[in-house]
């Protein structure tokens, strides 16, 4: 309910009395005639410092309220005339005599048959404070500006809010939260600005909190604070400065020494100040701006790549810049008596004439003239010319010579370029975003047998149906798609022209200027030839791989045919020359026994040399130790060299007291082979080998191996033909010594596999000299085993075994019998692979012997079927030895994987048989 809307209304007076007390403002109830208090609020008589009793009925002039009598009377004539009276302002004073301004409002109503006033009132004397103090300092500052505005602002606020300290700061790095002051008062008079930064000050709070007031004990909550310090201040009010982009830009900050009082008059004053400072901070920003940006115009314009005039509306010149001097070759007082004709050629003012028409029209003219400058010479120039709204005009004139020439230059590279891809023998061919042709160079017309003019604007499928079965026009969209395609060995047909062949393609994305895909660039060459020679090379190969793998198998198999006879020859050799024989009967043994090994010998080369051809060999890496196989080498070598005047010798330059990883029996092999040369070519005197480290650290060793002899020697001019497969010295060597030619070639191989090198240095009729030089790597920490080859036969504990021998070769049975009677030996033959398993299984073996050819079943399928019928019925796995002709690591290989414990090749050797045998019988 609106009260003041009971005018001329009776009221009760209980109802007024819930009206009064219900009131958030003071209301009161006063006789209009007498002036008597009737009735007011608790909000009332506290607001005037009386008790109840102090003021209900007296009138108001007995207790002198108003300070200004007329002001009721108006009031009374006021409310008479128009019923309701609102928003007047009057003055009362308090019980305490302070005077106090109030809003109010006042109605007429009756009660107990008399007119009283109704009155509701706030009090306003703080807000007419607060505005008195912002118009004063509003009209002393507003006439100011600059330094002279902040000065008289920090005084006026200084004085107004009685503060002995105010300052006004501008934020000069955000990054160090660094303060300028731009004005300081202190105390009654302007001190010098300073720097400080805002970390640890109550400025700082105010940046954060947008008003920050602290009455007291300011000391105690910023210690750090010198400002705080210097001038013992004890309540601090700040508001930021903040900027129309919302950003915080400065501070006005008051202090003093007395506690202040948080009161509505500080915080609009200060706040109402900060803003008009922050617009003023602003406002100095921005004209500091235009003068900075007319200042970079005007330089803008002097240093502007274009020639900038400026002239009247007939055409002369009232303006020019740095440019349009250098552009035209005039001095800027040469050209301000001129007019723009003046720079044109009556031929060119004919061609294009200036239309000054159009510029009155308020058009942009825009042309390409020819400008002659003041030494005579012509430039051609694109101009620009519009009318400003003062009358005059402005043109733009550009020195386009560069332009040009850059055009003339990209015509004759493109003729260049045209005549380079016509010219080229490589077929180009271009689509465009469509996949149309768009290029098609004179390659492309051999090639396919079609003229460009055939083919430009079509699609190829048009033209190539291949295309679409080789997946091309999968990769031309690929290439559209911004990949780089390649086709290779595309089989095409030509159904216009019945061409065909093979070609190869590329296919990249074409890219304008702007790197924009606008097509796909081909490359295309022809390669039937390539592709023809390819497939007869490929037939070539495939023959040369049959070949090859039909003269590995004849190896193989003569390899076979030949160990099966060796075996028998060497085998009973051996076993003949521990009966009893004549002087002759033995120099006949010892004849065979010779041509047996040399014979051995060759074939073992034969074989080594096939591997090695083929890319077969490999080395096994196992821990060896130096010394111990050039003492085996030399072990071996010395008894062929019985019957010589021959001394055989070796020394070791280090201690060599420590193992290196590497293929013993290779290496072994490359010593035996020298070795055996150094004593097959010397007839008399010295074979000796010298052994030593050339490099050495922690982990690797370079060894250095010498095999030196007294012999022949080699022509200087044969030299570097030795180590060549099949290669001799002169014929009548071939008839003094045996030799398929193989043995230094294979040392060259076995040399080069292990990563070292050989060479040799020879005189005729003075001696040879092979080094090795060959890296390995130092086995650490393991011991060094030197083993010395036992030379006697070890067959204790291997008496009474009864042995399956599976061999279809009858003189190798007939020398396995022999050997088994010797050793006492029980000796049961099977002749192929099915008897072998028969027998197996229907008797009772110790060990089988194993051949690997045998008609009706290999031995290789007959261990097979052993193992397997083993592992099914629970049955203990018997040893199985492989005798076999086969000596491939293929071979080994094969026999390992069927099952075998250990392998033999033929010949046999009874010492190793019979250690193998030992060895099979103790694990068992």
């Amino acid at each position: 309910m609106d009260i003041l809307n009971v005018k001329n209304s009776v009221l009760d007076f209980d109802f007024l009395k819930i009206i009064l007390a219900a009131s958030p403002d003071m209301m009161s109830v006063t006789n209009v005639e007498t002036g008597e208090i009737v009735e007011a609020n608790d909000i009332f008589f506290e607001f005037l410092g009386y008790e109840r009793h102090e003021l209900i009925g007296r009138t108001i002039f007995e207790a002198g309220l108003w300070q200004d009598i007329s002001r009721r009377e108006e009031m009374t004539a006021l409310v008479a005339s128009r019923g309701v009276l609102r928003n007047f302002e009057m003055v009362l004073n308090t019980k305490s005599g302070e005077a106090k301004t109030l809003l109010t409002s006042c109605t007429l109503v009756e009660i107990n048959d008399k007119r009283h006033f109704l009155i509701v009132a706030r009090d306003i004397t703080e807000r007419i404070e607060i505005e008195n103090a912002v118009q004063t300092i509003l009209k002393k500052t507003s006439s100011k500006f600059g330094n002279e505005f902040f000065q008289t602002l920090v005084m006026e606020v200084a004085n107004f809010l009685k503060m002995s300290f105010v300052m006004v700061g501008e934020l000069i790095s955000k990054e160090n939260g660094l303060i300028q002051t731009i004005a300081v008062y202190d105390r009654g008079k302007f001190v010098n600005n300073f720097e400080y930064r805002l970390m640890g000050t109550p400025c700082e709070m105010a940046k954060t909190h947008s008003l920050c007031v602290y009455e007291s004990g300011l000391q105690k909550l910023f210690p750090s604070a010198g400002l705080v310090s210097r001038l013992n201040a004890d309540s601090f009010v700040g508001v930021p400065l903040i900027s129309s982009a919302s950003e915080f830009i400065g501070v006005i900050a008051a202090l003093d020494e007395m506690p202040i009082k948080d009161s509505s008059l500080i915080k609009t004053v200060m706040t109402v100040f900060a803003t008009r400072a922050a617009s003023e901070f602003e406002r100095l920003r921005y004209e500091t701006a235009i003068r900075s940006s007319e200042e970079k115009f005007r330089t803008l314009i002097e240093q502007a790549v274009d020639g900038i005039f400026l002239g009247d509306t007939v055409g002369n010149f009232i303006g020019v810049n740095t440019k349009g001097c250098e552009i035209t070759g005039y001095t800027k007082e040469e050209i301000l008596k001129m007019n723009m004709k003046d720079f044109f050629s009556p031929e060119e003012h004919k061609r294009a004439p200036l239309r000054y028409d159009l510029l009155m029209q308020g058009k942009t003219v825009f042309t390409e003239r020819l400008l002659t400058r003041k030494d005579g010479s012509t430039l051609p120039i694109e101009m620009n010319t519009k009318r400003m709204p003062d009358g005059t005009y402005q043109a733009f004139l550009r020195d386009v010579s560069p332009r040009k020439k850059a055009e003339n230059d990209l015509y004759e590279a493109n003729l260049f370029n045209r005549e380079i891809i016509s010219g080229i023998n490589e077929g180009i061919l271009v689509y465009d975003s469509e996949l149309r042709y768009v290029v098609w160079n004179k390659y492309m017309e051999e090639l396919s047998g079609i003229k460009a003019e055939d083919v430009i604007g079509k699609h190829d499928i048009e033209i190539f149906p291949h295309m679409k079965e080789n997946g091309i026009d999968q990769m031309l969209q690929r290439a559209l798609a911004g990949e780089t395609v390649k086709a290779v060995d595309i089989e095409y047909y030509i159904p216009l022209t019945e061409k065909s062949g093979w070609y190869c393609g590329t296919y990249a994305p074409h890219r304008n200027s702007e790197g924009k895909i606008v097509g796909v660039i081909g490359a295309i060459i022809e390669v039937t030839d390539r592709k023809r020679n390819e497939q007869e090379a490929l037939r070539a190969k495939e023959q040369a791989e049959a070949a090859n793998l039909a003269k590995s198998h004849f190896l193989a198999n003569m390899s076979h045919e030949l160990r099966t006879p060796l075996n028998g020859i060497i085998g009973f050799s051996n076993l003949l020359a521990s009966t009893r024989l004549d002087e002759m009967q033995k120099n006949f043994l010892e004849m065979i026994c010779v041509s047996g090994k040399n014979l051995f010998e060759l074939i073992n080369d034969v074989l080594d040399f096939s591997k090695i051809e083929a890319g077969k060999l490999r080395l096994e890496l196992k821990p060896i130790n130096i010394k111990d196989i050039i003492e085996k080498a030399v072990s071996a070598i010395t008894a062929s060299g019985a019957g010589k005047d021959l001394s055989i010798k070796y020394s070791f330059l280090n201690e060599f007291n420590y193992n290196v990883t590497g293929d013993g029996v290779r290496l072994n092999q490359i010593l035996t082979n020298l070795l055996a040369n150094a004593v097959k070519f010397t007839a008399s005197g010295v074979v000796s080998v010298t052994a030593e480290e050339i490099e050495k650290n922690e982990k690797t060793v370079k060894i250095r191996i010498s095999v030196s002899d007294t012999g022949i020697g080699i022509p200087e001019e044969k030299i570097d033909e030795i180590f060549e497969m099949f290669h001799q010295l002169e014929e009548s060597y071939n008839r003094r010594h045996s030799g398929a030619g193989l043995g230094l070639a294979i040392v060259k191989s076995l040399v080069k596999m292990m990563d070292g090198d050989i060479k040799v240095e020879s005189k005729a009729g003075i001696g040879s000299t092979f080094t090795i030089e060959i890296p390995f790597e130092i086995i650490v920490n393991e011991a060094v085993i030197f083993s010395k080859e036992n030379q006697h036969k070890n067959s204790e504990g291997i008496s009474g075994l009864k042995i399956l021998l599976a061999e279809d070769d009858r003189i190798s049975q007939l020398l396995i019998m022999t050997l088994a009677e010797q050793n006492g030996w029980a000796v049961e033959v099977a002749q192929n692979g099915s008897q072998a398993i028969e027998k197996y299984f229907t008797g009772s073996f110790d060990v089988i012997f194993m051949d690997g050819q045998m008609p009706d079943m290999d031995g290789f399928e007959a261990t097979r079927t052993i193992r397997e019928k083993e592992s099914a019925s629970g049955r203990r796995r018997i040893p199985i030895i492989a005798m076999t002709a086969y000596v491939m690591k293929e071979d080994r290989d094969k026999f390992i994987s069927a099952g075998i414990d250990d392998y033999i090749p033929k010949p046999i050797d009874e010492q190793i048989l019979l250690a193998k045998l030992a060895n099979i019988v103790k694990k068992k």
